[in-house]
């Protein structure tokens, strides 16, 4: 019986936690494969550039500089993807309004912060180094 009460807990734990994570695993699988490897590229880039973790990105931490990780991850992966903003904020637990928002942050400070946009540049050299950054950013470079 004791046994019987472990495995019910263990499977009621699964469960939730499926339940938790059913956005992100429907938003993975609806992006194709090729898809996938892109933001998987972004996503370890990014991260090493700052060191920082994929946890942590996905953590609900509003500290300043998750927070401009966040949106600098949100911004590659909507420049060079073709995923909706619904598909990205699923992936990361997140509403298409944060994902909206965080890319709007991104370029206006491209607009107005030369070294964010020195240091953007070079997140993307380091991540696309076949690509130029002024390819990827377009007219902000």
């Amino acid at each position: 019986m004791i046994e019987l009460g472990i495995q019910d807990e263990k499977s009621g734990l699964i469960e939730r936690a499926m339940c938790m994570y059913a956005d992100q695993f429907k938003a993975l699988i609806s992006a194709d494969a090729g898809e996938r490897e892109v933001v998987n590229h972004i996503e370890n880039g990014v991260c090493a550039y700052f060191g920082v973790t994929v946890d942590m990105i996905r953590a609900r931490d509003n500290r300043r500089n998750i927070v401009e990780v966040r949106a600098i991850l949100f911004y590659l992966i909507r420049l060079e993807t073709t995923m909706t903003l619904t598909v990205i904020g699923d992936m990361y637990g997140r509403d298409h309004a944060t994902i909206l928002n965080s890319n709007k942050s991104v370029e206006n400070r491209l607009d107005t912060d030369k070294a964010f946009l020195r240091r953007l540049t070079d997140i993307v050299n380091v991540i696309f180094p076949a690509k130029k950054a002024k390819e990827i950013l377009g007219g902000k470079y």
